[in-house]
């Protein structure tokens, strides 16, 4: 019984650590809020926290996790001219703020963040894509296209401890798209623990459509 207890204990610990981990990336890449002041998408995400349904994306703990492997299904926001495809075993939630909108896609602890962001003038863009930029120090953005359209992606891994001792691996990768003319941007934020989703979050973000 005591075994059993600290095992869930240990698990529950390891599992805090995680989601605060996203929670704290989703803050830096995806809200861009660090040169703002009262950052309501902030209290929009803390609430989630408090409520315990971010967590549920990072255990697992919903009823898509249960879906059918390899079956890709597509999500569509008219508004935004963006699509993608996704496995139907992710669970996706969207939200709105008054930055701009964020759409999470999860299986267990593996998330694929998308963010449209808005920013008031280009020196905010610029100062933000140099702390999108810094989030990973040793690693430089090298271009891609993803459907025909240009992003800047980096990609590193890194250990994060979990109670008990030892460390999880993730792979973490931040593709993006920021447009001077319009002031908006794409953000993606690519969080994999599990080596068996690294494909699934790959095509993921390959199959990313922007219309406008």
């Amino acid at each position: 019984g005591y075994v059993q207890a600290d095992k869930l204990q240990e698990r529950g610990r390891s599992t805090a650590r995680i989601a605060e981990g996203l929670l704290s990336l989703a803050f830096l890449f995806l809200f861009i809020e660090l040169a703002r002041k009262a950052p309501a998408d902030y209290r929009d995400v803390k609430t989630m926290w408090d409520s315990g349904e971010l967590e549920k994306y990072v255990t697992g703990d919903t009823d898509a996790s249960a879906g059918t492997e390899d079956v890709w299904t597509e999500y569509i926001q008219k508004e935004l001219g963006f699509s993608c495809s996704y496995p139907t075993d992710w669970y996706v939630q969207e939200e709105d703020g008054e930055e701009g909108r964020l759409i999470m896609l999860a299986n267990g602890s593996s998330t694929v963040n998308i963010s449209h962001v808005k920013f008031e003038s280009e020196e905010e863009l610029e100062k933000n894509e140099g702390l999108l930029q810094l989030s990973m120090p040793e690693c430089q953005p090298e271009p891609i296209r993803i459907n025909g359209k240009d992003f800047k992606r980096i990609t590193t891994r890194r250990d994060y401890p979990v109670a008990g001792g030892g460390t999880l691996n993730v792979k973490q990768t931040v593709a993006y798209r920021l447009d001077r003319d319009l002031l908006e941007g794409l953000v993606i934020v690519i969080m994999v623990p599990d080596k068996e989703l690294e494909e699934d979050a790959e095509r993921i973000l390959q199959s990313i459509r922007i219309e406008r």
